[in-house]
């Protein structure tokens, strides 16, 4: 499995939390590194052990490290940001375009191979996202990544992110907020 999702949840450890904790984490997972190497490949079982280890150390539930390492990813990765960002002017846009993450992301990481992404939107407004995650709990850090954009967007949105199955997303209210007209202080000063 590719060194970047490896590296992402190590990054979210050790940014949201300490240094030690991610030691921790990877002694739990009975890794045999505690460092993630930029250049190399990594067993899919490595990751599981990390993700339950983390889970362990951190004291949360799984699907909640997985969501918010999804999170993580657009509030503190600008890069991952902008390359969304190209998907629309709306939340809306981008949820529609988001079929086409895979090739967007081997424009940037020619070497990481995403699974296809499927999208019906359904008569009440609901997408619903088909996808064949990489890992278990795949659909909630696709949740989280998503909660992060309607954010940028600023657009309010409900996942229902089930284990297995597709993700529904339905955004509510305006739907044409874009990054550039959300600007919060302008609300106060009003």
């Amino acid at each position: 499995m590719h060194c970047h999702i490896f590296h992402t949840l190590e990054r979210f450890v050790v940014e949201t939390y300490v240094h030690t904790e991610w030691e921790a984490i990877t002694i739990e997972a009975k890794s045999t590194t505690s460092m993630i190497e930029q250049m190399l490949e990594y067993e899919p079982m490595l990751l599981d052990r990390l993700i339950d280890a983390s889970s362990v150390t951190l004291g949360k539930a799984r699907i909640a490290i997985l969501e918010d390492v999804g999170t993580f990813l657009i509030a503190d990765t600008e890069r991952v940001r902008y390359l969304l960002r190209f998907s629309g002017e709306t939340f809306r846009d981008f949820l529609l375009a988001l079929d086409e993450l895979p090739d967007r992301i081997r424009l940037a990481v020619p070497s990481l191979d995403l699974p296809p992404i499927g999208l019906v939107v359904r008569d009440d407004g609901t997408t619903e996202i088909f996808w064949d995650a990489m890992f278990s709990g795949g659909n909630h850090l696709l949740a989280g990544l998503l909660r992060g954009m309607a954010d940028d967007y600023g657009a309010l949105i409900t996942i229902d992110a089930p284990r297995a199955g597709p993700l529904r997303v339905s955004i509510h209210g305006a739907v044409t907020c874009s990054a550039t007209e959300h600007d919060l202080s302008k609300a106060v000063a009003s």
